[in-house]
């Protein structure tokens, strides 16, 4: 919902505010000063509404948030577990073709033709972007628990990783098409985001079997949080840096080729996991 908000409704408004005013900086300022009223009213719900009182939930820790020691530990068990050894391998390689995709993506979109890019308004970026490729990760997502909880993770994992090539392939034939029109243009991205959000299922039920019924849960739960993360934040940082020494077709294709990666690494989870039961 806040994906469709901000990336749908309020970019959708942006854009036809530009057409009507003809002024981009009122335009863009009229939005950012409704999504920062959202916030405030969102703040004064919560602090109203949501469960409180004087004194806190959690015992006070140390300034780094752990106890002497706890995270050097979860760290020793998990390592001598092979299946904890296979999720800490998986969580960080297996998204790691959509890692080129997320931030160049979007500026692939937004970019002028003579960029290379697909120079679309405000307006179609927001129904493109903004709307259908946030309801196809969504119905992606929904279908891939659902598949799950009828067969069972092992079966459908090496099929999800299969279709992490669907994002780059999508955004590779958008490349050679940048005269495309919007309906096609929705189609590609909406079928890129239906295929990582049923990969993303896979991902979400690999961390629950990482936590559940564990101990040191919560921090397990942010160890897999941080293993997710860093390598879109790593190749995010250097989203600048790639696009000037390759241009969105290369970076695509290489994309759609590092589907290899979720490959082997669902084959390896797959094998050191083998004994685990194949239905939740």
């Amino acid at each position: 919902m806040a994906l469709l908000f901000g990336c749908g409704v309020m970019a959708m408004v942006g854009g036809n505010m530009e057409v009507v005013t003809r002024n981009i900086r009122y335009s863009w300022s009229f939005v950012f000063y409704v999504m920062a009223g959202v916030e405030l009213f969102l703040w004064l719900w919560h602090t109203l509404f949501l469960p409180g009182g004087p004194h806190g939930y959690a015992k006070p820790k140390p300034t780094m948030g752990l106890h002497r020691g706890e995270f050097r530990e979860t760290m020793r068990r998990m390592l001598q577990h092979k299946d904890d050894i296979a999720t800490l391998m998986f969580l960080p390689l297996f998204l790691l073709p959509e890692t080129l995709l997320a931030l160049t993506a979007p500026l692939f979109v937004i970019a002028k033709p003579h960029n290379d890019g697909l120079g679309m308004s405000p307006q179609e970026f927001a129904y493109a972007q903004g709307t259908a490729a946030v309801i196809a990760i969504t119905v992606g997502y929904i279908l891939g628990i659902y598949t799950i909880r009828r067969h069972g993770l092992r079966r459908w994992l090496l099929p999800s990783a299969l279709l992490l090539a669907v994002p780059g392939a999508a955004l590779l034939f958008l490349s050679y098409n940048t005269a495309a029109p919007l309906s096609i243009v929705a189609a590609a991205l909406a079928a890129g985001h239906a295929a990582l959000g049923f990969a993303l299922s896979m991902v979400k039920l690999v961390v629950v079997r990482f936590t559940r019924n564990m101990p040191d849960s919560t921090l397990r739960h942010a160890i897999a949080r941080t293993l997710i993360a860093t390598p879109f934040v790593i190749v995010s940082a250097l989203a600048s840096l790639m696009l000037t020494i390759a241009d969105y077709q290369r970076i695509f294709q290489l994309a759609t080729e590092l589907a290899i990666v979720p490959l082997i690494v669902a084959v390896f989870y797959l094998y050191l996991t083998r004994r685990q039961p194949q239905a939740e």
